[in-house]
């Protein structure tokens, strides 16, 4: 992404943030015009939007969002849970990105073999963001098409994507939660 798409991308999930928060978006709607700008500025097969909820090993993401490069959007519903995938929430937590150029051959993703089959996923780039220093959420950029040697130049923008929504996120306040039951 270059330093121009970063720009763009900021502005636009601002305005996105400013038109949900007035009621003039609808939640659904914001989580695929978030989804569709990723996949555009990445050129991904496949953006998904998840939502972390719980603690320690009780931890879990919830998707609440994918859209596809075709401009499908599908409002998610996979959950994740920490206990079953311990080394990639560590790490994805720990080190704030996780990058996986061949999900088939990482064994820290070895128990999401199943999602990976489900959905076609071959390569994954994540980051996930804080709210008042707490994880929040997380940006998932896919390919389904092929394994992917992701840069650290991709790393660092979708990182900065991620610093741009989480501003938006807490501008919504404290009870914005994407959607997401707790209770789930």
């Amino acid at each position: 992404m270059r330093a121009q798409d970063r720009s763009d991308f900021a502005v636009q999930c601002r305005a996105l943030g400013a038109r949900l928060a007035e009621g003039e978006l609808p939640l659904a709607e914001f989580r695929g015009r978030i989804c569709a700008l990723l996949t555009e500025r990445f050129s991904v097969s496949r953006a998904s939007l998840w939502r972390f909820v719980g603690a320690g090993v009780d931890r879990r993401m919830c998707c609440v969002g994918i859209g596809t490069m075709s401009g499908q959007f599908d409002p998610g519903g996979a959950v994740l849970h920490a206990n079953a995938f311990g080394g990639y929430f560590e790490e994805l937590v720990t080190r704030g990105v996780y990058s996986a150029p061949d999900v088939h051959v990482d064994p820290r993703l070895a128990g999401l073999a199943p999602y990976f089959e489900a959905t076609g996923v071959r390569a994954l780039l994540d980051t996930c963001f804080a709210i008042n220093g707490l994880p929040f959420g997380v940006l998932c950029l896919e390919e389904t098409r092929h394994t992917r040697q992701w840069t650290a130049a991709e790393g660092a923008a979708l990182r900065q994507a991620a610093s741009a929504l989480s501003l938006v996120v807490a501008r919504l306040g404290p009870e914005f939660d994407f959607g997401v039951r707790h209770d789930d």
